[in-house]
């Protein structure tokens, strides 16, 4: 049975000028989404003593997850387009929570690693969908709003449920971790099953259509500029416990506090963007989050070299800059991308939801490699580096919506009335 973009529940109940209740469930499923994909970054000590691998092969963890969104994210989007939004979410948390209970199972590392591919796909179905829907649900005044709101239940996995995972999984050992984050997506693909009406499905466009969509004028850069600047933030932040243990000659108590201070300023950055996103516009507002980037990571830098009384605080200071820098990214490069491509919101969005997992898994594989022959201090800097490459080739004007086509929703009427 073919199923058309919203038949149902989309736009439907929004409030006027204002963002629909239901992007708090949207919000929800992110942030298990969150916690499962960032979790990885304080529990590397841990899984490296019990499954007895150094610290940079248990840090391939991140890489594996992220590449294989990567890969999966647009590829997903093209399978499930007669999928139902809402059946399509519900389905990817059930799978988010199948996969952790395998990796808290899991007796090798290269089931570990298996798991995690698992857990990738099924966050390569939710986050995507989640963030067009949440842009749908919103209307073009609150577009930049509604997109960091569901980012901003990745900010709270970061702020709350990793550093709450770091804590269980060093009191209870970090298989514990995977199989609270289990349970926690069973309960929430329930709750979004029934809170979430049905939505119906993307808009039909051709295999033809969608691989023209990085050929046009800005895509293309706008991808580029994604990874670059999430690479360079998640330098400092996918090797935040060996960087500690550079700054504070500890890894208990100060991950936990770091990896805190970080989910902060990311919380801080998400609710900035929304509001800069929309009145100042995407390229200053990412113009302010890469060069925070910089700034943070040249610090973190100079204090993995120069020890000196009170180094601790001015690391978690950083961190927080380097939470908020990160974290000013994604919703204004969706906003660009949704203008630069209006009639194909749903694949826009799936290759920069790529972009970002490209430059994450390159930040595990990268960081590793400069760790091992060169320390904690050269990975900061390594970031900071290519933070700067990032400014020079930001855009200097605001991208222009195209046109020559219709919007998501204009299309799904047409095809509709058709």
């Amino acid at each position: 049975m073919v199923c058309f973009a919203h038949v149902k529940g989309i736009g439907s109940h929004r409030r006027p000028g204002g963002i629909d209740a239901r992007l708090v469930m949207l919000l929800a499923g992110a942030f298990a989404v969150g916690t499962d994909g960032f979790m990885i970054v304080g529990l590397l000590p841990a899984i490296s003593s019990d499954l007895r691998i150094s610290v940079s092969s248990a840090a391939q963890l991140i890489t594996v997850f992220a590449l294989t969104y990567a890969l999966l994210a647009p590829a997903v989007s093209i399978l499930a387009v007669r999928v139902d939004r809402a059946m399509l979410l519900c389905a990817a948390l059930a799978g988010l929570s199948a996969t952790n209970v395998l990796a808290a199972l899991a007796p090798s590392f290269a089931l570990l690693l298996a798991a995690r591919v698992g857990a990738a796909t099924c966050a390569a179905a939710y986050t995507p969908t989640a963030a067009l829907v949440a842009a749908d649900l919103a209307g073009p005044a609150w577009r930049g709003r509604a997109l960091s709101l569901i980012s901003g239940g990745l900010t709270l996995a970061i702020a709350t449920g990793v550093p709450l995972g770091n804590l269980i999984g060093n009191a209870f050992g970090w298989r514990t971790t995977f199989l609270g984050v289990g349970i926690l997506a069973a309960i929430l693909a329930a709750v979004v099953r029934v809170a979430l009406p049905v939505l119906g499905c993307s808009p039909l466009i051709s295999l033809r259509e969608r691989m023209k969509i990085v050929a046009r004028p800005g895509v293309a850069r706008a991808l580029l500029i994604t990874m670059l600047g999430i690479l360079a933030g998640y330098l400092g932040y996918s090797y935040v416990a060996p960087i500690t243990l550079a700054i504070a000659g500890s890894h208990t108590g100060a991950v936990s506090v770091m990896l805190v201070l970080y989910g902060l300023g990311a919380i801080t950055g998400n609710l900035l963007c929304g509001h800069a996103t929309d009145r100042l516009g995407a390229a200053p507002t990412l113009s302010l989050g890469v060069g925070t980037l910089v700034a943070a990571l040249l610090l973190l830098a100079l204090l993995c070299s120069v020890h000196f009384y009170g180094a601790r605080v001015l690391a978690g200071g950083a961190l927080f800059v380097l939470g908020v820098g990160c974290w000013t990214i994604s919703p204004p490069q969706q906003h660009r991308l949704l203008a630069l491509a209006p009639d194909a919101g749903a694949i826009a969005v799936s290759l920069n939801s790529s972009a970002i997992y490209v430059g994450l898994g390159l930040s595990g594989l990268i960081g590793g490699l400069v760790l091992d022959r060169f320390g904690a201090g050269a990975i900061c800097l390594a970031g900071a580096a290519i933070a700067v490459v990032v400014l020079l080739i930001l855009p200097t004007t605001p991208s222009q919506p195209s046109q020559q086509h219709p919007t998501p929703s204009q299309h799904a009427i047409q095809t509709m009335r058709s």
